[in-house]
Protein backbone atom coordinates (compact mmCIF):
# COMPACT_ATOMS: atom_id res chain seq x y z
CA UNK A 1 0.00 0.00 0.00
CA UNK A 2 2.76 2.42 1.04
CA UNK A 3 4.42 1.65 -2.94
CA UNK A 4 1.12 2.30 -4.01
CA UNK A 5 -0.06 5.45 -2.99
CA UNK A 6 3.48 6.99 -2.90
CA UNK A 7 3.46 6.06 -6.80
CA UNK A 8 0.15 7.19 -7.17
CA UNK A 9 1.49 10.76 -5.71
CA UNK A 10 4.06 10.66 -7.51
CA UNK A 11 2.82 10.11 -10.93
CA UNK A 12 0.14 12.80 -10.04
CA UNK A 13 2.37 15.38 -9.77
CA UNK A 14 4.45 14.84 -13.04
CA UNK A 15 1.55 14.73 -14.74
CA UNK A 16 0.23 18.38 -13.14
CA UNK A 17 3.58 19.28 -14.53
CA UNK A 18 3.25 18.51 -17.82
CA UNK A 19 -0.45 19.17 -18.20
CA UNK A 20 0.30 22.94 -17.06
CA UNK A 21 3.81 23.12 -19.15
CA UNK A 22 1.96 25.03 -22.29
CA UNK A 23 -0.06 27.69 -20.52
CA UNK A 24 1.81 28.36 -17.21
CA UNK A 25 5.36 27.91 -18.51
CA UNK A 26 6.56 25.08 -15.66
CA UNK A 27 10.28 24.07 -16.86
CA UNK A 28 11.45 21.21 -14.72
CA UNK A 29 15.05 22.05 -14.69
CA UNK A 30 15.80 19.15 -12.74
CA UNK A 31 14.12 15.35 -12.93
CA UNK A 32 16.63 13.36 -11.69
CA UNK A 33 15.01 14.93 -8.22
CA UNK A 34 11.79 12.71 -9.24
CA UNK A 35 13.48 9.63 -10.50
CA UNK A 36 15.60 9.84 -7.22
CA UNK A 37 12.66 10.13 -5.63
CA UNK A 38 10.68 7.18 -7.34
CA UNK A 39 14.18 5.02 -7.17
CA UNK A 40 14.01 5.74 -3.31
CA UNK A 41 10.76 4.60 -2.55
CA UNK A 42 11.48 1.45 -4.45
CA UNK A 43 14.41 0.63 -1.86
CA UNK A 44 12.16 2.37 0.70
CA UNK A 45 14.88 4.24 2.32
CA UNK A 46 13.47 7.80 2.65
CA UNK A 47 10.76 8.51 5.19
CA UNK A 48 7.62 10.67 3.75
CA UNK A 49 9.49 13.57 5.21
CA UNK A 50 12.22 13.30 2.79
CA UNK A 51 10.11 12.93 0.13
CA UNK A 52 7.69 15.86 0.38
CA UNK A 53 11.31 17.91 0.99
CA UNK A 54 12.83 16.71 -1.91
CA UNK A 55 9.62 17.21 -3.87
CA UNK A 56 9.37 20.68 -2.29
CA UNK A 57 13.03 21.65 -3.46
CA UNK A 58 11.83 20.39 -7.18
CA UNK A 59 9.16 22.78 -7.41
CA UNK A 60 11.27 25.27 -6.39
CA UNK A 61 13.58 25.08 -9.16
CA UNK A 62 10.18 25.22 -11.47
CA UNK A 63 9.45 28.42 -13.31
CA UNK A 64 5.96 30.05 -12.75
CA UNK A 65 3.72 32.58 -14.89
CA UNK A 66 0.93 34.53 -13.06
CA UNK A 67 -1.58 32.69 -15.16
CA UNK A 68 -4.70 32.67 -12.36
CA UNK A 69 -6.67 30.14 -13.98
CA UNK A 70 -3.81 27.42 -14.71
CA UNK A 71 -2.55 28.09 -11.47
CA UNK A 72 -6.02 27.36 -9.94
CA UNK A 73 -5.67 24.16 -11.47
CA UNK A 74 -2.32 23.02 -10.85
CA UNK A 75 -3.51 23.82 -6.87
CA UNK A 76 -6.91 21.48 -7.47
CA UNK A 77 -4.67 18.62 -8.56
CA UNK A 78 -1.89 18.79 -5.73
CA UNK A 79 -4.64 19.19 -3.14
CA UNK A 80 -6.29 16.36 -4.43
CA UNK A 81 -3.37 14.35 -4.99
CA UNK A 82 -2.29 15.31 -1.21
CA UNK A 83 -5.20 14.86 0.34
CA UNK A 84 -5.50 11.37 -0.88
CA UNK A 85 -2.44 10.48 0.01
CA UNK A 86 -1.63 12.03 3.76
CA UNK A 87 -3.66 9.65 6.16
CA UNK A 88 -2.08 10.44 9.64
CA UNK A 89 -0.61 13.78 10.91
CA UNK A 90 2.30 12.29 11.89
CA UNK A 91 3.21 10.65 7.84
CA UNK A 92 4.28 14.45 6.70
CA UNK A 93 4.53 17.93 9.25
CA UNK A 94 2.07 18.93 6.50
CA UNK A 95 -1.16 18.04 4.65
CA UNK A 96 -0.28 19.97 1.39
CA UNK A 97 2.98 20.59 -0.14
CA UNK A 98 3.81 24.47 0.14
CA UNK A 99 4.13 25.54 -3.91
CA UNK A 100 5.39 29.33 -4.86
CA UNK A 101 2.52 30.88 -6.36
CA UNK A 102 -0.90 29.74 -4.76
CA UNK A 103 -2.14 28.75 -1.69
CA UNK A 104 -2.36 25.04 -0.68
CA UNK A 105 -4.83 24.44 2.26
CA UNK A 106 -4.81 21.50 4.87
CA UNK A 107 -7.10 18.40 3.49
CA UNK A 108 -8.72 18.40 6.54
CA UNK A 109 -9.29 22.26 7.35
CA UNK A 110 -12.46 23.57 8.35
CA UNK A 111 -12.17 26.29 5.90
CA UNK A 112 -15.17 26.91 3.73
CA UNK A 113 -14.97 25.90 0.09
CA UNK A 114 -15.19 29.81 -0.84
CA UNK A 115 -12.23 30.69 1.20
CA UNK A 116 -9.99 27.98 -0.37
CA UNK A 117 -10.76 28.77 -3.65
CA UNK A 118 -9.52 32.56 -2.96
CA UNK A 119 -6.19 32.66 -4.37
CA UNK A 120 -3.58 35.58 -4.94
CA UNK A 121 -3.69 37.84 -8.15
CA UNK A 122 -0.88 40.08 -6.89
CA UNK A 123 2.50 39.28 -8.32
CA UNK A 124 4.00 40.94 -5.32
CA UNK A 125 2.15 39.05 -3.04
CA UNK A 126 2.02 35.31 -4.87
CA UNK A 127 4.89 33.76 -2.54
CA UNK A 128 3.40 35.21 0.69
CA UNK A 129 0.58 33.56 0.48
CA UNK A 130 2.36 30.04 0.07
CA UNK A 131 3.03 30.23 3.95
CA UNK A 132 1.04 29.87 7.11
CA UNK A 133 3.19 30.31 9.69
CA UNK A 134 5.43 33.18 10.73
CA UNK A 135 8.72 30.26 10.18
CA UNK A 136 7.39 29.24 6.89
CA UNK A 137 7.03 32.88 5.69
CA UNK A 138 10.44 34.00 7.27
CA UNK A 139 12.54 30.88 5.41
CA UNK A 140 10.87 31.84 2.33
CA UNK A 141 11.13 35.63 2.40
CA UNK A 142 13.64 36.34 5.01
CA UNK A 143 14.95 39.60 2.83
CA UNK A 144 11.63 41.61 2.52
CA UNK A 145 11.44 41.30 6.23
CA UNK A 146 13.09 44.16 6.86
CA UNK A 147 11.96 46.12 3.63
CA UNK A 148 8.54 46.08 4.24
CA UNK A 149 6.81 44.54 7.64
CA UNK A 150 9.72 45.10 10.53
CA UNK A 151 11.89 47.62 10.65
CA UNK A 152 15.36 46.70 11.61
CA UNK A 153 16.87 49.03 14.90
CA UNK A 154 19.03 51.77 14.29
CA UNK A 155 21.12 54.04 16.23
CA UNK A 156 19.99 56.90 13.93
CA UNK A 157 16.36 56.24 15.09
CA UNK A 158 14.87 59.41 17.27
CA UNK A 159 11.24 59.21 19.25
CA UNK A 160 8.59 58.66 16.92
CA UNK A 161 10.76 57.05 14.30
CA UNK A 162 9.45 53.64 14.89
CA UNK A 163 5.87 54.31 14.93
CA UNK A 164 3.28 56.47 16.68
CA UNK A 165 -0.51 55.14 17.64
CA UNK A 166 -3.60 56.71 18.35
CA UNK A 167 -6.67 55.08 20.01
CA UNK A 168 -9.69 56.24 19.94
CA UNK A 169 -12.15 54.53 22.70
CA UNK A 170 -12.32 54.41 26.10
CA UNK A 171 -15.91 55.33 27.56
CA UNK A 172 -16.82 55.81 31.16
CA UNK A 173 -17.95 52.06 31.12
CA UNK A 174 -14.83 50.65 29.31
CA UNK A 175 -11.50 51.78 30.21
CA UNK A 176 -9.36 48.57 30.25
CA UNK A 177 -10.16 47.79 26.43
CA UNK A 178 -8.17 51.33 24.96
CA UNK A 179 -5.08 50.43 27.63
CA UNK A 180 -4.39 46.83 25.91
CA UNK A 181 -4.46 48.05 22.38
CA UNK A 182 -2.29 51.46 22.93
CA UNK A 183 0.23 49.15 25.53
CA UNK A 184 -0.06 46.57 22.93
CA UNK A 185 1.51 48.58 20.48
CA UNK A 186 4.17 50.35 22.45
CA UNK A 187 5.07 46.41 23.85
CA UNK A 188 5.50 45.14 20.03
CA UNK A 189 7.70 48.35 19.37
CA UNK A 190 6.41 51.88 18.80
CA UNK A 191 7.83 54.59 20.25
CA UNK A 192 4.37 56.42 21.36
CA UNK A 193 0.40 55.89 21.82
CA UNK A 194 -2.18 58.05 22.22
CA UNK A 195 -5.56 57.49 23.68
CA UNK A 196 -8.01 59.23 23.00
CA UNK A 197 -11.55 58.88 25.11
CA UNK A 198 -14.39 60.50 27.76
CA UNK A 199 -13.14 62.16 30.22
CA UNK A 200 -14.97 59.97 33.01
CA UNK A 201 -12.21 57.78 31.61
CA UNK A 202 -8.92 59.67 31.09
CA UNK A 203 -7.80 59.11 35.04
CA UNK A 204 -7.87 55.93 35.03
CA UNK A 205 -6.43 55.25 32.18
CA UNK A 206 -3.99 57.57 33.32
CA UNK A 207 -3.60 55.57 36.40
CA UNK A 208 -2.98 52.39 34.47
CA UNK A 209 0.30 53.30 32.90
CA UNK A 210 2.42 56.85 32.66
CA UNK A 211 3.60 55.30 28.91
CA UNK A 212 0.37 56.55 27.64
CA UNK A 213 -0.52 60.11 26.20
CA UNK A 214 -4.34 60.11 27.22
CA UNK A 215 -6.82 63.37 25.66
CA UNK A 216 -10.18 63.89 26.87
CA UNK A 217 -11.94 64.61 24.20
CA UNK A 218 -15.61 64.20 25.27
CA UNK A 219 -17.83 64.61 28.50
CA UNK A 220 -19.93 61.11 28.66
CA UNK A 221 -21.86 62.84 31.29
CA UNK A 222 -23.11 65.64 28.30
CA UNK A 223 -23.25 63.72 25.82
CA UNK A 224 -25.92 61.30 27.51
CA UNK A 225 -28.12 64.70 28.52
CA UNK A 226 -27.91 65.56 24.81
CA UNK A 227 -28.99 62.08 23.98
CA UNK A 228 -31.59 62.07 25.99
CA UNK A 229 -32.95 65.47 25.11
CA UNK A 230 -32.61 64.51 21.64
CA UNK A 231 -35.27 61.84 22.19
CA UNK A 232 -37.42 63.93 23.96
CA UNK A 233 -37.87 66.50 21.18
CA UNK A 234 -38.24 63.55 18.81
CA UNK A 235 -41.13 61.74 21.29
CA UNK A 236 -42.63 65.06 20.60
CA UNK A 237 -42.79 65.68 17.32
CA UNK A 238 -40.58 68.76 17.13
CA UNK A 239 -38.72 69.87 13.97
CA UNK A 240 -36.14 71.75 16.28
CA UNK A 241 -33.00 70.67 15.70
CA UNK A 242 -30.21 70.78 18.18
CA UNK A 243 -27.11 73.37 17.94
CA UNK A 244 -25.74 72.25 21.56
CA UNK A 245 -25.54 68.64 19.78
CA UNK A 246 -23.71 69.66 16.76
CA UNK A 247 -21.19 71.86 18.72
CA UNK A 248 -20.48 68.93 21.05
CA UNK A 249 -19.64 66.64 17.88
CA UNK A 250 -17.57 69.77 16.31
CA UNK A 251 -15.51 69.80 19.53
CA UNK A 252 -15.11 66.35 19.74
CA UNK A 253 -13.78 65.55 15.96
CA UNK A 254 -11.64 68.84 16.08
CA UNK A 255 -9.70 67.59 19.27
CA UNK A 256 -9.22 64.12 17.50
CA UNK A 257 -8.64 65.10 13.75
CA UNK A 258 -6.12 68.21 15.06
CA UNK A 259 -3.48 65.64 15.98
CA UNK A 260 -3.74 63.52 12.90
CA UNK A 261 -0.40 64.53 11.61
CA UNK A 262 0.86 62.78 14.64
CA UNK A 263 -0.05 59.25 13.96
CA UNK A 264 1.12 56.57 11.50
CA UNK A 265 -2.57 54.62 12.31
CA UNK A 266 -5.40 55.67 14.56
CA UNK A 267 -7.31 52.47 16.08
CA UNK A 268 -11.10 52.84 16.38
CA UNK A 269 -13.49 51.05 18.90
CA UNK A 270 -11.71 49.59 22.05
CA UNK A 271 -14.24 50.86 25.01
CA UNK A 272 -15.67 53.22 22.99
CA UNK A 273 -19.77 52.29 23.66
CA UNK A 274 -22.84 53.03 22.03
CA UNK A 275 -23.86 56.61 22.41
CA UNK A 276 -25.71 57.62 19.66
CA UNK A 277 -23.60 61.03 19.32
CA UNK A 278 -20.44 59.68 19.75
CA UNK A 279 -21.29 57.45 17.33
CA UNK A 280 -21.82 60.67 14.89
CA UNK A 281 -18.58 62.36 15.70
CA UNK A 282 -16.42 58.90 15.10
CA UNK A 283 -18.23 58.51 11.82
CA UNK A 284 -16.77 61.85 10.81
CA UNK A 285 -13.58 61.30 12.24
CA UNK A 286 -13.60 58.46 10.24
CA UNK A 287 -14.34 60.48 7.00
CA UNK A 288 -11.73 62.99 7.82
CA UNK A 289 -9.03 60.33 8.14
CA UNK A 290 -9.71 58.88 4.82
CA UNK A 291 -9.51 62.08 3.43
CA UNK A 292 -6.17 62.41 4.16
CA UNK A 293 -5.04 58.97 4.34
CA UNK A 294 -4.36 57.77 7.64
CA UNK A 295 -4.49 53.91 8.21
CA UNK A 296 -7.29 52.88 10.32
CA UNK A 297 -8.27 49.91 12.07
CA UNK A 298 -11.45 49.28 13.21
CA UNK A 299 -12.35 47.15 16.15
CA UNK A 300 -15.63 46.15 18.29
CA UNK A 301 -18.05 48.98 18.48
CA UNK A 302 -16.39 50.67 15.55
CA UNK A 303 -17.93 47.74 13.57
CA UNK A 304 -21.12 47.86 15.18
CA UNK A 305 -20.79 51.09 13.49
CA UNK A 306 -20.83 50.11 10.34
CA UNK A 307 -23.66 47.82 10.99
CA UNK A 308 -25.37 50.78 11.37
CA UNK A 309 -28.24 52.16 8.39
CA UNK A 310 -26.59 55.35 8.08
CA UNK A 311 -22.98 54.30 8.07
CA UNK A 312 -22.96 51.24 6.01
CA UNK A 313 -21.25 52.73 2.85
CA UNK A 314 -19.15 55.45 4.86
CA UNK A 315 -15.79 53.73 4.44
CA UNK A 316 -16.42 54.69 0.54
CA UNK A 317 -18.11 58.46 1.04
CA UNK A 318 -14.55 59.61 0.83
CA UNK A 319 -13.45 61.38 -2.42
CA UNK A 320 -10.28 59.62 -1.44
CA UNK A 321 -10.17 56.16 -0.67
CA UNK A 322 -7.43 55.00 -1.44
CA UNK A 323 -6.30 54.83 2.36
CA UNK A 324 -5.36 51.61 4.74
CA UNK A 325 -8.21 50.35 6.20
CA UNK A 326 -8.68 47.06 8.57
CA UNK A 327 -11.65 45.71 10.40
CA UNK A 328 -10.75 43.43 12.62
CA UNK A 329 -14.67 41.53 13.27
CA UNK A 330 -14.79 37.82 15.71
CA UNK A 331 -17.71 35.33 14.72
CA UNK A 332 -20.35 37.09 15.79
CA UNK A 333 -19.37 40.75 14.71
CA UNK A 334 -18.52 39.51 10.78
CA UNK A 335 -22.09 37.83 11.06
CA UNK A 336 -23.64 41.39 11.84
CA UNK A 337 -21.48 42.84 9.07
CA UNK A 338 -23.03 40.16 6.95
CA UNK A 339 -26.66 40.59 8.14
CA UNK A 340 -26.56 44.64 7.92
CA UNK A 341 -26.53 44.45 3.85
CA UNK A 342 -29.11 42.85 1.25
CA UNK A 343 -26.56 40.73 -0.32
CA UNK A 344 -22.82 39.59 -0.64
CA UNK A 345 -22.28 41.78 -3.55
CA UNK A 346 -23.37 44.95 -1.70
CA UNK A 347 -20.97 43.87 1.34
CA UNK A 348 -17.75 43.53 -1.13
CA UNK A 349 -18.98 47.01 -2.65
CA UNK A 350 -19.28 48.77 0.50
CA UNK A 351 -15.84 46.70 2.33
CA UNK A 352 -13.84 47.72 -1.89
CA UNK A 353 -10.14 47.83 -0.88
CA UNK A 354 -10.92 46.57 2.87
CA UNK A 355 -8.60 44.01 4.57
CA UNK A 356 -10.70 41.95 7.22
CA UNK A 357 -9.02 39.93 9.64
CA UNK A 358 -11.56 37.19 10.50
CA UNK A 359 -10.49 36.33 13.71
CA UNK A 360 -10.95 32.82 15.23
CA UNK A 361 -8.92 29.25 15.74
CA UNK A 362 -7.14 30.13 12.87
CA UNK A 363 -7.01 34.12 11.71
CA UNK A 364 -7.87 34.83 8.46
CA UNK A 365 -6.96 37.83 6.54
CA UNK A 366 -8.39 39.14 3.23
CA UNK A 367 -8.25 41.66 0.96
CA UNK A 368 -10.79 42.18 -1.90
CA UNK A 369 -10.95 44.97 -4.76
CA UNK A 370 -13.43 45.09 -6.87
CA UNK A 371 -12.76 48.19 -8.60
CA UNK A 372 -10.55 48.11 -11.84
CA UNK A 373 -10.60 43.92 -11.41
CA UNK A 374 -11.88 41.84 -9.20
CA UNK A 375 -9.04 40.15 -7.51
CA UNK A 376 -8.68 38.72 -3.71
CA UNK A 377 -5.77 38.26 -1.34
CA UNK A 378 -6.02 35.70 1.32
CA UNK A 379 -3.32 34.64 4.05
CA UNK A 380 -4.30 32.44 6.93
CA UNK A 381 -2.59 32.29 10.13
CA UNK A 382 -2.10 28.84 11.64
CA UNK A 383 0.32 29.58 14.56
CA UNK A 384 -0.74 27.87 17.63
CA UNK A 385 -2.83 30.24 20.20
CA UNK A 386 -4.07 29.43 24.25
CA UNK A 387 -6.63 27.74 24.88
CA UNK A 388 -8.56 30.43 27.32
CA UNK A 389 -10.18 33.33 25.34
CA UNK A 390 -10.06 36.10 28.26
CA UNK A 391 -11.54 39.60 27.39
CA UNK A 392 -9.10 41.83 26.28
CA UNK A 393 -6.98 39.43 23.62
CA UNK A 394 -8.96 41.48 20.83
CA UNK A 395 -7.44 44.40 22.31
CA UNK A 396 -4.29 43.23 22.58
CA UNK A 397 -4.49 42.13 18.91
CA UNK A 398 -5.81 45.94 17.76
CA UNK A 399 -2.97 47.32 18.95
CA UNK A 400 -0.28 45.02 17.66
CA UNK A 401 -2.06 45.54 14.27
CA UNK A 402 -1.48 49.21 14.48
CA UNK A 403 2.24 48.71 15.42
CA UNK A 404 3.03 46.36 12.21
CA UNK A 405 0.67 48.92 9.70
CA UNK A 406 2.67 52.05 11.33
CA UNK A 407 5.73 50.55 9.99
CA UNK A 408 4.39 49.64 6.98
CA UNK A 409 3.82 53.01 6.71
CA UNK A 410 7.26 54.07 7.81
CA UNK A 411 9.25 52.03 5.29
CA UNK A 412 7.17 52.51 2.51
CA UNK A 413 8.46 56.06 3.06
CA UNK A 414 11.61 54.92 3.17
CA UNK A 415 11.57 52.90 -0.34
CA UNK A 416 12.07 56.18 -2.32
CA UNK A 417 8.95 56.06 -4.34
CA UNK A 418 8.45 52.12 -3.58
CA UNK A 419 5.14 51.24 -1.89
CA UNK A 420 5.09 49.26 0.81
CA UNK A 421 1.36 48.85 0.70
CA UNK A 422 1.21 45.73 -1.68
CA UNK A 423 2.50 44.03 1.96
CA UNK A 424 -0.32 45.55 3.98
CA UNK A 425 -1.63 42.02 4.62
CA UNK A 426 1.52 40.23 5.09
CA UNK A 427 1.76 43.06 7.82
CA UNK A 428 -1.35 42.41 9.16
CA UNK A 429 -1.30 38.62 8.97
CA UNK A 430 1.83 38.94 11.06
CA UNK A 431 0.48 40.57 13.75
CA UNK A 432 -2.02 37.99 14.08
CA UNK A 433 1.11 35.68 14.65
CA UNK A 434 2.92 37.51 16.95
CA UNK A 435 -0.46 37.49 19.04
CA UNK A 436 -1.19 33.91 18.67
CA UNK A 437 2.37 33.08 19.70
CA UNK A 438 2.18 35.18 23.01
CA UNK A 439 -1.19 33.89 23.83
CA UNK A 440 0.63 30.27 23.41
CA UNK A 441 3.01 31.25 25.86
CA UNK A 442 1.59 33.17 28.16
CA UNK A 443 -1.19 30.10 28.33
CA UNK A 444 1.59 27.90 29.04
CA UNK A 445 2.59 29.49 31.71
CA UNK A 446 -0.48 30.74 33.79
CA UNK A 447 -2.90 27.93 32.24
CA UNK A 448 -6.59 28.64 33.29
CA UNK A 449 -5.23 32.25 35.39
CA UNK A 450 -4.14 33.81 32.36
CA UNK A 451 -5.68 37.41 31.06
CA UNK A 452 -4.89 39.83 29.11
CA UNK A 453 -2.08 41.80 31.00
CA UNK A 454 0.10 38.34 30.64
CA UNK A 455 -0.15 38.32 26.80
CA UNK A 456 1.34 41.79 27.08
CA UNK A 457 4.16 40.74 28.86
CA UNK A 458 5.23 38.45 26.23
CA UNK A 459 4.38 40.58 22.92
CA UNK A 460 7.81 41.79 23.20
CA UNK A 461 9.90 38.35 23.56
CA UNK A 462 8.06 37.32 20.32
CA UNK A 463 8.54 40.63 18.39
CA UNK A 464 12.14 40.28 19.45
CA UNK A 465 12.21 36.74 18.18
CA UNK A 466 10.60 37.41 14.81
CA UNK A 467 12.94 39.94 14.17
CA UNK A 468 15.72 38.23 15.34
CA UNK A 469 17.47 37.94 11.90
CA UNK A 470 16.54 41.34 11.04
CA UNK A 471 18.46 42.80 13.93
CA UNK A 472 21.33 40.76 14.09
CA UNK A 473 22.19 42.15 10.46
CA UNK A 474 23.05 45.53 12.33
Amino acid sequence: LFLLFSSILINKLITCCLATTTTTNIIPTNTNTIKSVVASLRTRRWNLSQISNALLQQHQHCKFSSSSSSTSLLSRQTRTATASFVTTPTQIRSNSFKLPNYHCYHSRSNLSRSKRNMISSSSSLAAATTTTTWADFKNLHQEIIPKHIIPPLSSSSHKGSSGRIGVLGGSERYTGAPYYAAMASLKAGTDLAFVFCAEEAAIPIKCYSPELMVAPVYNAAEFEKEGQNEENASSSSSSHVSTTTTKLIENMVSKVTSLFDRMHVLIIGPGLGRDPIVLRAVAQIIIRAREVNLPLILDADALYLLTLEPYRHILQSSKNNDGVVVLTPNVMEYRRLEQAFENEDELKKALDGVIVIQKGHHDTVTATTTTARESSMMMICEEIGGLKRSGGIGDVLAGTLGAFVAWNQILASKNKGGSSHDWMVASCWSACCAVKKATRIAFEKKKRAMTAPDILEEIGTVLDDMASDVDSKL
